[in-house]
């Protein structure tokens, strides 16, 4: 069994390469570099930015994978075959193909985009908007829905640029489409008119998704896996962090970059789980008791090298 994993270098200067595309052999532990991403025209700013590569999917036989304002499609070779951008697609995170259909997250929009992939056409746009008075209650811990405003994302009067809900996970569960951000409190399922609740996360989680009779996500705030069965107690899976004399970079803020950030989920066809975390790290986890890191592979012990894109590669 192989995982894709994308990395972000976060803090990565201008002239320097910013992100990478790794394949690991989990029988073998050995990875390999397949893609180094070093394209300078892109926005310098802040701390992760436009700076790297980010969410995963798979469609016939290629790779998908989520740049700053772009998709690009890899054939097996990982050489790009195609690349698709939109007006409205600005810092994707979290990716997710259902059918011949891509979900995309434009974080930089609080929107969600959807690529018609046979025709390679961006043909629907999501934007979730929340009022004064859900901002309100989100301030103080209640929960909010947001209101979902449809648009055309080839059309020039769609939404403005804003990040004010940070929607950056998009999955699937029975053919039905679910969104979160690190400033929603909830899981809410997306259909053509409306964005309905399904169950209550923490703020600042990521790549939430179902898993069994509940659902898995990176509680990144406390450094932590966390499997939400409705039949059982949750489970907690701390995730690995090393001497700081091992580490490079150590002394940034921990706000620009630190060890320990959970980023990056997926589960494998035996049901254990994936996790990311800086410095590049993924473990393997067993679903079935909240202690046991069965597997963990370092591919950089340098804190800037975030992983955020993570899969279980279905290709030979």
């Amino acid at each position: 069994m192989k995982i894709l994993a994308t990395v972000v270098v976060r803090s990565a200067l201008k002239g320097d390469s910013h992100g990478s595309v790794h394949l690991l052999d989990l029988a073998n532990g050995k990875s390999a570099q397949v893609i180094d991403w070093s394209h300078q025209d892109i926005n310098w700013a802040g701390r992760g930015y436009d700076r790297g590569l980010r969410g995963i999917a798979f469609w016939r036989n290629q790779t998908l994978i989520a740049a700053t304002d772009e998709i690009i499609f890899l054939n097996q070779a990982f050489d790009i075959v195609k690349r698709v951008s939109n007006r409205y697609l600005r810092h994707c995170h979290e990716i997710c193909v259902i059918g011949n259909h891509l979900y995309a997250t434009s974080t930089g929009f609080d929107s969600l985009l959807r690529l018609d992939l046979e025709n390679q056409e961006f043909v629907d746009g999501y934007h979730l908007r929340i009022d004064w008075q859900g901002k309100v209650r989100s301030k103080f811990g209640g929960a909010s829905t947001p209101s979902l405003i449809k648009f055309d994302p080839n059309a020039i009067n769609g939404p403005i640029p804003g990040d004010r809900l940070h929607i950056n996970n998009v999955c699937e569960h029975k053919g039905k489409l679910y969104i979160s951000g690190t400033r929603l409190n909830r899981l809410f399922e997306l259909d053509a008119e409306q964005v309905i609740p399904r169950c209550n996360i923490p703020t600042m989680t990521h790549n939430v998704q179902f898993f069994d009779d509940g659902f898995i996500y990176n509680d990144s705030e406390r450094d932590r896996v966390v499997v939400d069965r409705i039949s059982k107690k949750n489970s907690y899976f701390q995730v690995p962090t090393y001497p700081v004399t091992e580490l490079k970079n150590h002394q940034l803020p921990h706000d620009y970059a630190r060890q320990g950030f959970a980023r990056g989920l997926c589960v494998l066809p035996n049901k254990k789980i994936v996790g990311g975390s800086s410095p590049s790290t993924i473990t393997v986890y067993d679903s079935h008791d909240g202690h046991t890191q069965s597997q963990t592979f370092n591919i950089s012990m340098d804190v800037r090298h975030a992983i955020h894109g993570l899969e279980y590669y279905p290709y030979a």
